[in-house]
């Protein structure tokens, strides 16, 4: 993993709104809930649905724990240094889910992913993620020119894509994906980097900051804004063998954090790239920091 030093970015907004618990809907089951709690006049109504979505979002965020705990614990031992790419499936993946575990999985290894759940009537349905200089749905298109009646559908773009795979041809796929992306892109493309927006004050570090960008969209060529700074972790605990739950100071202010993922502790002082949320647990709203990486920070170093 490189970090790129104090890249500060310039200010990216654009209108939108706040849409995880919508989306579960959509993704579970049905995703005119979402639209229902949209549309209609009816107060009570609208709490029912609004009561619904965030309960299908707690539900989405278990089955992605669990569908990423699997993943994880298929690839311990697996040397993923030799791999261009990751293909993974399991008949409990959840099809509404597979494309959050394949983001998450690329992020977390730097190679491009695909995961695949069942689809029924012998076929495998995958979603792909992407790293920056594999057009992935060029990859695809040479997989399924190369290997006839492999891939009964596929499509999207550079960075994101949909694919359907026969159930029994997947192993041949893994090998083909594999073989596809090494034509097209060499080891140096693999190299993890973390563009950061820079650093933000303590006095930044609120509720205040965390409302003002979760008021916008962010996605693909307009990233979500990330952060590095250097912090002073005043406590940390790991919650149920999975995550990392931190105090993290700095300039006399202590937020909390939590490294999602994480089972091993942070040295007093670390570097801390993160994004900033807001964390809301039954009436409470506060600022939270989402860890994507850290390293250690030398004893001399001063902040």
């Amino acid at each position: 993993m490189k970090l790129e030093p104090f890249h500060v970015g310039h200010f990216r907004a654009n209108l939108g709104i706040q849409y995880n618990r919508i989306n579960s809907s959509g993704r579970l089951e049905d995703a005119s809930t979402g639209v229902k709690c949209l549309t209609t006049d009816d107060p009570v109504q609208a709490k029912e649905l609004a009561k619904k979505l965030d309960d299908l979002n707690v539900q989405r965020r278990e089955i992605e724990s669990d569908m990423k705990g699997t993943a994880e614990f298929a690839l311990e031992g697996v040397d993923v240094g030799d791999r261009f790419s990751l293909v993974m499936h399991d008949k409990s993946w959840h099809q509404g889910v597979i494309g959050i575990l394949a983001s998450r999985l690329k992020d977390a290894y730097g190679r491009p992913t695909i995961a695949f759940a069942d689809g029924g009537d012998g076929k495998l349905k995958g979603s792909c993620r992407s790293i920056p200089g594999l057009h992935l749905r060029d990859a695809l298109d040479i997989v399924s020119k190369r290997n006839p009646g492999m891939l009964p559908a596929f499509g999207g773009h550079a960075m994101a894509a949909g694919v359907t795979c026969m159930a029994d041809r997947f192993d041949d796929f893994v090998v083909a994906f594999e073989l596809a992306v090494r034509e097209m892109i060499d080891a140096s493309v693999l190299q993890q980097i973390i563009w950061s927006d820079g650093s933000l004050s303590g006095a930044e570090l609120n509720l205040k900051t965390a409302e003002m960008i979760e008021k916008y969209v962010w996605g693909h060529g307009f990233p979500e804004p990330v952060f590095d700074d250097v912090f002073s972790v005043s406590d940390q605990r790991i919650l149920g063998e999975k995550h990392l739950k931190l105090m993290l100071s700095k300039d006399g202010v202590s937020v909390p954090a939590i490294w999602f993922f994480r089972n091993e502790l942070l040295p007093d002082k670390a570097r801390v790239v993160y994004s900033i949320s807001v964390n809301e647990y039954k009436d409470n709203r506060n600022a939270q920091l989402l860890v994507k990486y850290a390293e250690p920070v030398p004893d001399l170093f001063e902040f």
